[in-house]
Parts: C-alpha cells; sequence; structure tokens
C-alpha cells in the first residue's frame, strides 16, 4: 500500500488509511484532535527526564536530549583541547568561555568543569611564581 497521508505535526508520510502517524502517534484526521493510547503506538520512556516518546524518536521532545548520545556531542576535540589547555592556567578560560556559549548541555557542563581547572591552575600558577 503506497503513503500518501502526510502527518501535519512531524510531515511523516503514512499509508492512507491510517488513522495515527506511525513516527509520532499524533492523529492523521485533520478534525480528530485525539491521540491513540499508549499501547496503541510503540512507546518507550526518555532515560533523561522519563517521559513518554515514540519509539524512533532522535531526540526528546520533552526535555530536548538527544537520544543518541553521540549526536549531542560536536564539541568534542574542543571538549579534550579545553581540558588540555585549562592546566596551563589562564588561558584555559578562552576554551571554558566558548563550550559555556554552546546549546549543548553536555558541552555546557564541560565548559563550567574547564572554567573551574583554569581557575584553579591559574591561583596555583601565581602562588607558584610568588614563592
Amino acid at each position: 500500500m503506497a503513503k500518501t497521508k502526510k502527518c501535519m505535526d512531524c510531515g511523516t508520510f503514512n499509508e492512507q488509511d491510517s488513522k495515527f502517524c506511525e513516527k509520532c502517534g499524533n492523529s492523521l484526521n485533520q478534525n480528530d484532535t485525539t491521540k491513540p493510547q499508549e499501547s496503541t503506538v510503540n512507546m518507550i520512556d526518555c532515560p533523561f527526564c522519563g517521559q513518554k516518546i515514540p519509539m524512533n524518536s532522535e531526540k526528546c521532545s520533552h526535555c530536548g536530549e538527544w537520544l543518541d548520545p553521540s549526536k549531542d556531542n560536536p564539541h568534542g576535540v574542543s571538549i579534550v583541547l579545553g581540558y588540555i589547555i585549562s592546566i596551563f592556567g589562564w588561558l584555559g578560560l578562552i576554551p571554558a568561555i566558548y563550550l559555556l556559549t554552546r546549546v549543548s548541555s553536555s558541552a555546557k557542563k564541560h565548559g563550567v568543569i574547564q572554567l573551574v581547572l583554569s581557575i584553579i591552575f591559574g591561583f596555583l600558577g601565581l602562588f607558584v611564581n610568588f614563592y
């Protein structure tokens, strides 16, 4: 059977006789605003917030976290270099601030850690040079 009915919510093409979208579970009847029961749609629990989401989702629609961790970390090189540079003290503030301005929650978390490390190593460098 050809997929010809388009979901107005997620844009997935579904079979003509489908009542609900096979990807997001929303009603395909424009006049019908009801949602299917959870038992009729393959749902899983989000590992981050615990809310029910469609099984083939890539990102949680409630908390915004990527379900595949590799998609959430496009700043991997920046994170590694930031930790290396943070050892040199105040210079580590540059990658830390860069990571803090990213949208990714993972990048922000590493930015905070690098910021703290840079400040600690910066003060240690001052004390070592002072004495």
